[in-house]
């Protein structure tokens, strides 16, 4: 049976909300690395504008409020993110990536997730050097863990 047209009634028409527009909001409003990064989550976190995930959420809040990073930024002495150089986030990358620590596909969503915080912190306010931005990503490689066993082994297991 084919189904009846829509009426539209007068004065009841569908309209957009207004967009919000752009307010950096200020630096001064925030102390530190850890408010910058609870403020990111509020606002991208699953209540704010631009959602993302709860998993997502809480995994930005390990990556960078988590012992790893704060070990690194009192390493370097880092209490904001206007404190972050290119020649940091190189040493933070050969860190994670030195003594089997991470693996490589680890280390670059690492680092992404890092470069995701300062690009955001870059649009709302804070001075970030862009050339931070541009540091390249670390190599997956082929994704294949390396084989813990040297050829010498190897044969000594298999006699």
């Amino acid at each position: 049976m084919p189904q009846k047209p829509v009426r539209r009634r007068a004065g009841n028409a569908y309209t957009p909300p207004p967009r919000v527009a752009f307010a950096p909001r200020l630096v001064a409003d925030w102390a530190g690395w850890d408010a910058a990064v609870s403020a990111m989550i509020e606002e991208r976190g699953p209540q704010g504008t631009r959602a993302f995930g709860q998993g997502q959420a809480d995994n930005y809040r390990w990556i960078l409020q988590g012992d790893r990073c704060r070990e690194w930024r009192e390493e370097n002495g880092i209490r904001a993110p206007e404190e972050v150089t290119p020649e940091r986030v190189e040493r933070l990358k050969q860190d994670l990536l030195g003594e089997g620590e991470m693996r490589p596909a680890s280390a670059q969503q690492y680092i992404k997730n890092l470069k995701t915080f300062l690009r955001w912190c870059r649009t709302t306010g804070f001075v970030i050097d862009p050339a931070t931005l541009e540091v390249p990503n670390v190599d997956p490689g082929d994704g294949e863990p390396p084989d813990p066993f040297s050829e010498a082994e190897i044969a000594a297991l298999e006699a």
